[in-house]
């Protein structure tokens, strides 16, 4: 099946009531846990109540004021919430049908392992784990148990980005033998994060994250592992100087404005090279990332929150205009926990999403390896291939 048709089906069948034997149609309720009620838990709690069957939402966070504030948010908008402060009595109290793992990356298999053991299909952040050996433990539970893991990665959940995939395939800008990838992020203060419930100061600690390239990398680099079919790097090579959160300030050995990261991935006759560029100055927190393809007869880029722009020649215009693809939903985060939904709606209970997810995933755990031991890495002879 297309792509763009499978797309448009599970969309729809999110909201069809289920059909039993006995010929009868009932929708069915569902009970919905969220652990870890953090910035992108607070954002996915809006997604959970825009789910027509949800019946009821449990929030847990070892925040007590945080998981209590997220729970009276759920019960403002008329869906009873119930709150832990233990992921664990959670699962034993509540039983979901869907958990939503919005924990950070240092603890995120742990509660993805024991939802799976509780029975429950999990949705989670951008990878499953924080380390190679943590992605195959998720995907051994989710087998299992016979329940589905679906991440976050929404780009391929956007019709813009399904445009522009069949685009590159089709050849329309030639042969295509580089790939650049950037991040730009600024940020002030950890105190004022912390205040505000950003909670960032641990994605810059690489004991208990992999960092930028983990968190927003991992998102275009799934653009590559989607094009190439899943082909791995043969090598990457990742060095810079990464930034460092204290209690009470940001700190880097870098200039203002200078590289932070860079890591460079060698495919068969394609060079990706990724970029991050950190400012500690800012106020607030922002992030800006976006990618180009370089091919033979022009340039298909985006930038977050944009448009893909192709340029051949002089000429450019917008990939939306090109192929008449409907831009769709601002937010493809949405559309993915939209298709998650769906997908558990029509009985599918085993998904080998997991795997092209954790494909994707161990593309930046491979720059990050790279990285805190200042040398090349060969994915095939480590096994992760």
């Amino acid at each position: 099946m297309h792509r763009r048709i499978f797309l448009k089906s599970t969309i729809a069948a999110a909201t069809w009531p289920m059909v039993y034997g006995d010929g009868v149609y009932r929708t069915r309720s569902r009970r919905i846990a969220l652990i870890g009620a953090g910035a992108w838990g607070r954002l996915m709690i809006n997604h959970m109540l825009a789910e027509q069957t949800v019946k009821r939402i449990a929030v847990c966070d070892i925040e007590k004021e945080r998981a209590k504030e997220a729970a009276s948010f759920v019960i403002s908008r008329g869906i009873p919430c119930d709150v832990f402060y233990d992921h664990r009595l959670l699962l034993r109290s509540f039983r979901p049908d869907i958990t939503v793992i919005a924990s950070p990356d240092y603890v995120r298999s742990i509660h993805a392992v024991d939802a799976l053991a509780a029975g429950s299909h999990v949705f989670t952040g951008e990878a499953a784990g924080r380390t190679a050996e943590e992605l195959v433990e998720v995907a051994a539970a989710a087998r299992t148990a016979g329940r589905r893991v679906q991440t976050s990665l929404g780009l391929r959940s956007d019709p813009r980005c399904i445009a522009a995939i069949d685009f590159l395939l089709d050849g329309r800008i030639g042969e295509v033998k580089h790939v650049q990838i950037f991040c730009y992020s600024s940020g002030g203060p950890a105190e004022q994060q912390v205040a505000e419930g950003i909670g960032r100061g641990w994605r810059w600690d690489s004991a208990r994250s992999n960092g930028i390239l983990g968190s927003e990398g991992t998102h275009w680099l799934d653009l590559i592992s989607w094009w190439r079919r899943g082909e791995v790097p043969r090598s990457v090579v990742s060095f810079g100087e990464a930034v460092r959160c204290t209690q009470s300030r940001w700190s880097t050995t870098v200039p203002m404005n200078a590289i932070n990261q860079v890591a460079e991935y060698d495919f068969s006759n394609l060079r990706v090279n990724w970029k991050h560029r950190h400012t500690p100055a800012e106020e607030s927190y922002q992030t800006c990332c976006g990618i180009q393809f370089n091919g033979r007869l022009g340039t298909l880029s985006y930038q977050q929150g944009g448009q893909w722009l192709v340029k051949i020649g002089r000429r450019e215009t917008s990939i939306e205009r090109i192929v008449g693809e409907d831009a769709g939903p601002a937010d493809p985060l949405l559309r993915t926990y939209t298709e998650f939904v769906a997908s558990t709606n029509v009985g599918r209970s085993k998904s080998l999403d997991i795997v092209d997810a954790n494909r994707s995933a161990m593309l930046a755990f491979h720059a990050m390896d790279s990285y805190r031991n200042r040398c090349r890495v060969w994915p095939a002879d480590l096994g992760r291939a």
